[in-house]
């Protein structure tokens, strides 16, 4: 399968849509200091930036439970995951970024700008495919991967208000980060159980 019909695929099957549930893998150490100080979308030591402009660090979260679980276990030794419960229409009067089917190049444009750390965009949230690592001079997308980034302080106080729960999954992974390298980072969650999504803006 060519990489624009992967991405596209991606795209057709977001967990997000149905369920509500979002995830942010992190340090338990790191995931408790969120759960109470709140989200922080300015803090340097965040771990993704395929869709944060150069002014602004973003807070990552996945509709995909089990790419959450693998980039915990693989990354902090002491894993967690925060869960939230988000309504997607909760966020659908902010400026939201969605990339649709057929908007592989565009994504490719998007992340290869947002990861040189030169974005220059004003979206409050931005959803889509994972970025990957190099092939050659190509970037190409997960074949399951989700993610929306947090980019506004006011997104993030909805999910600093509509908390969860905390998953602790123990001490596994191979302890490549800090547990308080982000100490003084990110999340929180929301809850209801609508699964109503909105008229995504491009």
């Amino acid at each position: 399968m060519d990489l624009p019909a992967i991405f596209d695929q991606i795209v057709d099957n977001q967990n997000y849509e149905s369920s509500g549930l979002l995830f942010h893998p992190t340090s338990y150490t790191t995931a408790k200091k969120i759960m109470t100080k709140g989200i922080n979308i300015n803090h340097p030591d965040n771990l993704f930036h395929d869709f944060s402009p150069a002014d602004v660090f973003g807070f990552y979260v996945t509709g995909n439970m089990d790419d959450a679980i693998r980039f915990a276990v693989r990354n902090f030794h002491n894993a967690a995951i925060i869960e939230y419960h988000v309504p997607k229409q909760m966020l659908c009067h902010f400026n939201y970024k969605y990339f649709h089917r057929g908007e592989y190049e565009d994504w490719i444009e998007f992340t290869e700008l947002c990861r040189q750390n030169k974005g220059d965009h004003s979206y409050d949230i931005v959803e889509g495919p994972c970025r990957s690592k190099h092939r050659g001079c190509r970037l190409y997308c997960k074949p399951a991967s989700h993610q929306i980034a947090i980019l506004s302080d006011i997104v993030a106080k909805i999910f600093d208000s509509n908390q969860s729960r905390l998953l602790k999954l123990g001490k596994y992974g191979d302890d490549n980060y800090d547990s308080d390298n982000n100490s003084d980072s990110d999340s929180s969650d929301s809850i209801d159980d609508e699964n109503n999504h909105c008229d995504r803006k491009r």
